[in-house]
C-alpha cells in the first residue's frame, strides 16, 4: 500500500511513499507549467501523475496527509491523532490527516536527512494559525483575530520523536520582513501570490554591492532568548509588517519595477540579508547550546537563501548540516507523506511511535 502526501496551497506537490521510502514526487509546476502553481485546494492532477507514474490505482492508496494553513476545514472529523477528511479519489474513500505547516516542513528534513537525532530549524513567513496550542476551525479564523500564527520552529529529532522544542510567532517573521525589503526593491515577493512570482533570491543577489555603504544599520535586535524588530524603521502593529518613514528617510523612495537601483536599495539589500544570517546563527546556537545536538537540519522557504545556508555551514559548529532541497511549500508533501504514514499505521518505523510524532 501507498502514503499519498500532498501540499495544496502555492507550490502546490504530492509525494508518494511505500513503507519508509519516497517512492515518487512531483511539484504542480511540472504538469501545469506555471510557476509555484497555486491549485486552489486541490491536487489531484499531482495525484493522477503519482497513479500513472506507478502504475497503480486509487485503491492502492492507504491515507493521505495534508497540512492546513490558518485554519482546518469545518468539513473535518477529530479522532485521538488529530483532524481528517475522507477524501474522495474516484469512487475511493481515503483517509486525508491534516497536519501542522511546521511539523510537515520539519518532517521533510529529517527524515530525508539521514541522521539518527537532529535539531530542526524551521523558517517561513508564516505557517499555521493556532489558539491555546489548538488549531483553528474555518468558522473561528473567520471572526476571531487573536489567534497566533506560526513564524519559526525548533524541533528535536531522534528515533523516538519529533517534538518541538521552541517556537516564535507574528510578527516575529524573518520571512516576512525578507518579502518585505524585497517589495520596496521592486521586486515582487512570495506573498504577491497572484502574481506567482516570487523574486526574493535579487534580493541575495543584490545584498554584496550594498556592503560598502554599511555603517552599522540594523532592522533586527537579539534579546536574551530570541529576537525583536528596530521599531524606528519597522512597523508591527497590524496584520503585515510595514515600512516607516524613518526608513525611507533612511533608505530612499521604494523603487519601482524597471527603475534605476540606487545605493541606498543595495544598502537595504545587504542590511536584511545580514540581519537574517545574523539572528538565524544566533537562534540556532542558542538550541544547540540547550539541547546538546550534534546534527541540525533546516527546512522553510528562508532555506532557499543560499547565500545564508553556505554562511551558516561555515560558523556553525555541529558534525551534520542539511538543508532539505525542496525547502519552500512544495517540500512539504514529502513531510505530509511521512507523517500520515506513521500515524495511520501506527508504525514503529524509525522507532517511532505516531501519537509522539504530533506532539507539537
Amino acid at each position: 500500500m501507498y502514503t499519498i502526501g500532498l501540499n495544496i496551497s502555492h507550490n502546490c506537490s504530492a509525494c508518494a511513499i511505500k513503507e519508509n521510502e519516497v517512492v515518487c514526487a512531483i511539484a504542480g509546476e511540472r504538469i501545469s507549467r506555471i510557476k509555484y502553481f497555486f491549485e486552489y485546494g486541490d491536487s489531484k492532477k499531482a495525484i493522477y501523475y503519482l497513479i500513472s507514474r506507478l502504475g497503480i490505482s486509487p485503491e492502492s492508496i492507504d491515507s493521505i496527509g495534508i497540512n492546513y494553513g490558518d485554519y482546518v476545514p469545518d468539513i473535518a472529523n477529530k479522532d485521538e491523532l488529530g483532524y481528517f477528511i475522507d477524501y474522495k479519489l474516484e469512487n475511493h474513500l481515503i483517509k486525508a490527516r491534516f497536519f501542522n505547516h511546521h511539523l510537515s516542513h520539519a518532517s521533510s528534513a529529517y527524515y530525508s536527512s539521514g541522521f539518527d537525532e537532529c535539531l530542526i530549524m524551521v523558517s517561513d513567513a508564516r505557517g499555521s494559525s493556532e489558539k491555546n496550542g489548538e488549531p483553528l476551525s474555518q468558522k473561528i479564523r473567520a471572526f476571531d483575530d487573536s489567534a497566533k500564527t506560526e513564524t519559526i520552529s525548533f524541533y528535536i529529532a531522534d528515533k523516538k520523536r519529533l517534538e518541538l522544542v521552541k517556537k516564535y510567532f507574528y510578527p516575529l517573521s524573518l520571512g516576512e520582513l525578507y518579502s518585505l525589503i524585497t517589495a520596496y526593491l521592486g521586486f515582487n515577493r512570495h506573498s504577491d501570490n497572484f502574481l506567482m512570482d516570487f523574486n526574493e533570491g535579487k534580493t541575495m543577489g543584490l545584498a554584496p554591492y550594498g556592503k560598502s555603504f554599511f555603517s552599522g544599520e540594523s532592522l533586527i535586535f537579539l534579546s536574551r532568548d530570541g529576537f525583536g524588530f528596530n521599531e524606528e524603521y519597522i512597523d508591527c502593529s497590524g496584520k503585515y509588517l510595514r515600512l516607516k518613514d524613518a526608513f525611507y528617510m533612511k533608505f530612499g523612495k521604494e523603487r519601482k519595477p524597471g527603475e534605476k537601483i540606487k545605493y541606498g536599495h543595495k544598502l537595504a539589500a545587504f542590511v536584511v540579508q545580514n540581519d537574517l544570517e545574523k539572528v538565524c546563527h544566533y537562534l540556532i546556537e542558542l538550541q544547540l547550546y540547550s539541547h546538546n545536538m550534534k546534527n541540525i537540519a533546516f527546512s522553510g522557504g528562508t532555506f532557499l537563501n543560499c547565500v545564508m545556508n553556505g554562511n551558516l555551514k561555515n560558523v556553525l559548529q555541529c558534525e551534520g548540516f542539511y538543508v532539505f532541497p525542496a525547502a519552500d511549500d512544495s517540500g512539504l508533501a514529502v513531510g505530509n507523506a511521512y507523517l500520515s504514514y506513521l500515524s495511520s499505521s501506527r508504525s514503529t518505523a524509525f522507532g517511532m511511535n505516531s501519537p509522539s510524532i504530533l506532539s507539537t
